[in-house]
């Protein structure tokens, strides 16, 4: 428990410096813009709206993506576990062949490899 304390305080400490560090350059930055050429500045403010809308945008589109993995996961592990806790029933009945199968059957990622390629090229266009 005290490992993952330290964890947590560790990793919030890296963050939160990041954040500051990155605040600051973006502050910094456009102090010497405004000064320099108050007209370019405005309109770098309005495109960069315009790359956070388009990077938001594209955070949401590629966001189910992670589910599918997660779900393969899930299930074949419920498949492992299930043939673990009946080991003695398993090899009882020598479907050692038809769970390893099963356990594969779940595992394969075939739909989620495809969909991550076509999600690939429309974020590389995008």
């Amino acid at each position: 428990m005290a490992t993952d304390a330290t964890l947590v305080r560790s990793t919030l400490a890296d963050c939160l410096s990041t954040i500051v560090q990155n605040l600051a350059l973006t502050v910094t930055a456009f102090v010497i813009a405004f000064t320099l050429s108050w007209r370019i500045a405005a309109v770098v403010i309005a495109s960069l709206l315009l790359l956070i809308g388009a990077s938001i945008t594209k955070q949401l589109f590629l966001k189910g993506f992670r589910g599918d993995y997660s779900r393969a996961y899930s299930r074949a592990t419920a498949v492992a576990c299930e043939a673990i806790a009946n080991v003695r029933t398993v090899a009882a009945y020598g479907i050692e062949d038809r769970i390893s199968i099963q356990f594969a059957f779940e595992l394969s990622l075939q739909q989620p490899n495809k969909q991550t390629l076509v999600r690939g090229y429309i974020s590389c266009f995008g």
